[in-house]
């Protein structure tokens, strides 16, 4: 009896191994659209398995089986051949939207590299719907010119969560609200977006939340988005919470003369959190930059918002704004609507590390490039060059280069007591816009610190005639970037190759010091 039973729960234990071991053996395929197994997207996505990509080449897709796709609650990738999201596109030419998760997908669902356009439907989501607490993620796709009730871009109902990265949520309409992105009890991430040019009815160009959603937006643009009411960039309301870190919201406008309320953002019974982030040039007739009712209540930390407190209108709510970090400058964009800094931007390096910022800017560029993080979507490297001493044919009294001649130019970095010469990357050096040809560390002038000596073939060197001083560029391995400039007298016939000569051996023994051929 014991032996039986031993054997019954052996058999027992096979069993349920075994589906877990067909699955991790069969996961994994790449189906490929348009083949003669899959003729369109829907074909390939009904037939593949948890951990299964469908892979969908260059071109444009439209009509039954690549319009109203349904993802079942798989647990795949979707996504375009060599993520070039321009070049596959999926044109509902009006007739409903391209994607569903409906309900059971989770993070394992994904949709990446692809244009959604012409999507159209009378409810929710005119690109994507994600409801019933779907939450895939959602990353390097275009999505433009949809249409729809509330989302004209994409829609999340009923705790829906995806993760939405790195993408363009532009140009899309909604008739009542959310015109980019709509939100109904559901928490949305999303992260280095760009949520602009969108219209939006009557609230919300940019973003519609509402009846307790949570969404997250961090180093995101959400800009040049029109409404005609409340909430030109942003409209919460009914208990929801947006969480609003190093993104730019500029440039929204309301379209009515007499009610327009919350240009930036309109919040409504909620607490909204604002930190890093700039508010600019936003419309409103109320509250240009944002507007609070009916107990709302918004905390604004470390951020640029044009107007400072008196471009926020306040009505039985509470605006927790801190005067110490928070500014009223102009945040100096590149451009009307280049929302990158200058580099003298006062938003450079003018945000604070509150434990919660993104690991990139709207670009995907560092987040944290110098000491602090910048101000708005966009990271700013603010470069600061060290100028070094450089010598040209070291030994020298006249730095003479015959341009018409055959040969190198020998030039020394110089190590000092703030700089050495030994942390020099060789591979990024540029003399007279040439790259060395071979480098060696060398005591040049004796004075028993390594300096760096680098080669470069005359024939490459940018100069002419009338040069009278030549540039050195680089950077060491840790990025700082120098430079170094010396005289040079430019003629036609013989160089200084007795002068060079002794550096000759310099490199023959030191052969194993030289970083690049």
């Amino acid at each position: 009896m014991k032996r039986r039973s031993r054997l019954i729960r052996n058999l027992i234990w096979v069993m349920a191994i075994v589906p877990v071991f067909w699955a991790s053996t069969v996961s994994g395929a790449t189906l490929n659209v348009p083949s003669a197994d899959y003729p369109n997207i829907q074909a390939a996505i009904d037939a593949a398995l948890p951990g299964d990509t469908v892979s969908v080449a260059p071109g444009i897709y439209s009509g039954p089986g690549n319009v109203n796709l349904l993802i079942r609650g798989r647990a795949i990738n979707i996504e375009s051949q060599g993520g070039d999201r321009e070049s596959c596109v999926i044109d509902c030419q009006g007739s409903g939207r391209a994607f569903t998760f409906d309900g059971i997908e989770t993070n394992g669902s994904v949709l990446r590299g692809f244009t959604i356009k012409g999507g159209k439907v009378t409810d929710n989501g005119g690109a994507i719907l994600c409801d019933n607490g779907a939450s895939p993620n959602i990353s390097a796709c275009i999505i433009t010119g949809n249409q729809a009730k509330y989302g004209g871009g994409i829609a999340c109902l009923n705790n829906a969560s995806p993760n939405i990265r790195d993408c363009d949520i532009e140009g899309n309409i909604s008739s009542t609200g959310g015109g980019g992105l709509y939100a109904l009890m559901s928490s949305p991430k999303v992260t280095e977006c760009s949520i602009s040019r969108n219209q939006g009815g009557y609230f919300g160009a940019g973003v519609y939340a509402t009846k307790n959603s949570y969404p997250s937006f961090s180093s995101s643009l959400i800009a040049l988005n029109s409404a005609t009411y409340y909430g030109g960039g942003i409209w919460s309301s009914n208990s929801s919470s947006p969480k609003i870190i190093n993104c730019t919201v500029a440039d929204n406008t309301l379209s009515d003369p007499a009610n327009g309320k919350g240009g930036g953002i309109y919040s409504s019974s909620g607490s909204v959190q604002i930190n890093n982030s700039i508010f600019w040039r936003n419309v409103a007739v109320s509250g240009p930059e944002a507007c609070l009712v009916s107990g709302a209540v918004v905390n604004v930390k470390s951020s640029n918002v044009k107007g400072g407190k008196t471009a926020v209108s306040v009505t039985s709510s509470t605006l927790d704004w801190d005067d110490a970090t928070n500014k009223d400058v102009d945040p100096l964009f590149a451009g009307d609507d280049d929302y990158h800094l200058s580099p003298d931007s006062p938003c450079v390096d003018a945000g604070i590390d509150a434990g919660d910022l993104p690991e990139a800017d709207f670009e995907g560029d560092p987040r944290v490039i110098n000491d602090l993080p910048d101000m708005g979507a966009d990271e700013t490297r603010t470069e600061v060059i060290v100028n070094v001493d450089i010598d040209i044919w070291p030994g020298s009294r006249h730095n003479r280069i015959c341009l018409h001649c055959k040969g190198i130019v020998p030039v020394a970095v110089l190590s000092s007591e703030t700089f050495d010469a030994r942390m020099i990357n060789p591979q990024s050096v540029l003399f007279a816009n040439a790259a060395p040809v071979r480098s060696v560390l060398f005591d040049v002038n004796r004075d028993h610190e390594l300096d760096m000596l680098l080669l470069f073939r005359t024939k490459h060197l940018v100069l002419d005639e009338t040069s009278t001083e030549a540039t050195l560029t680089g950077e060491t391995v840790d990025g700082v970037t120098f430079q170094g400039t010396d005289s040079v007298i430019v003629f036609t016939p013989r160089s200084k190759a007795n002068s060079w000569g002794k550096f000759k051996q310099v490199f023959k023994k030191h052969a194993h010091h030289h970083c690049s051929k």
